[in-house]
């Protein structure tokens, strides 16, 4: 504060002065100007008067020109120094304010597709708590694999998500690599009543080995999407993620996020 109003005494001081000066010298050079004038004009030689004037006329105005232009260069420079010095001077601590504080991470609950958008397929007859493996495999057996696609077909839907009653996760089932499977196994046999027959349960054991679970991984709902990146990535071909409260796989669902949406957001 102590610096700031000396630097403002100093600069109305300094304007003063300026001002001073340039009054002074105008009235001298004017009443120069005029006694020269008022000399040549009472001379009887009027051509001589008149060329003095003329001298007179010629070397002042220039001056006056260049004074004015000096002086009003000097202020407007000056004026202009200070407002640019200040404007860079906001930038550069705004900069440094912006660098010292880290970008905020976003967390899995700020992107996560909600539950109730979702619209996951749930298995009414399986409770993965209760019931025992045999039991889930004849739930598995029961869902065609031919019409579970048709059905995807018809909802528009290249993913879903397969839970059970109490809305635990059991699968993420891509629709692309379904066909593949049931084109691989049409261009293997002729007989359409066997790929009929064909149930979730064979694509389980056969492309997952039996354990669907492979097919996402659970996280809680207070991961980071830099470290729920890192544990999708640890799991080999996985491309989905689950969100549940605490991040163990027998709790209800609460969100998904795919590895596409996931990379829009990092």
């Amino acid at each position: 504060m102590v610096k700031k109003a000396e630097g403002q005494i100093a600069t109305v001081s300094r304007e003063k002065i300026a001002i001073l000066i340039t009054a002074v010298s105008i009235v001298g050079i004017t009443f120069l100007s005029l006694m020269v004038i008022i000399f040549a004009w009472i001379q009887e030689d009027k051509k001589l008067s008149l060329q003095t004037i003329q001298l007179v006329f010629s070397s002042i105005l220039p001056l006056f020109g260049t004074w004015v232009g000096t002086v009003m260069a000097f202020y407007f420079s000056r004026e202009n120094f200070g407002s640019a010095t200040e404007s860079i001077t906001k930038s550069i601590n705004t900069i440094g304010s912006n660098m010292s504080q880290k970008p905020a991470v976003k967390n899995v609950v700020d992107i996560m597709i909600q539950k109730h958008r979702i619209k996951p397929y749930k298995i009414e007859n399986l409770s993965l708590k209760d019931d025992n493996n045999e039991t889930r495999e004849n739930a598995f057996k029961e869902i065609k694999l031919d019409d579970f696609v048709k059905k995807m077909d018809r909802d528009e839907k290249y993913r879903i998500v397969v839970i059970d009653k109490d809305d635990v996760p059991i699968a993420v089932l891509h629709r692309s690599l379904l066909s593949e499977f049931l084109n691989k196994k049409r261009s293997e046999s002729d007989d359409n009543t066997q790929i009929t027959n064909l149930s979730l349960n064979d694509y389980f054991i056969e492309k997952m080995g039996g354990t669907p679970d492979n097919s996402f991984v659970v996280i809680s709902e207070i991961t980071d999407l830099n470290s729920a990146r890192a544990e999708m990535i640890r799991k080999k071909n996985c491309k989905d993620i689950i969100v549940t409260k605490y991040g163990t796989n027998t709790e209800g669902i609460i969100g998904w996020i795919t590895n596409n949406y996931l990379i829009e957001n990092l």
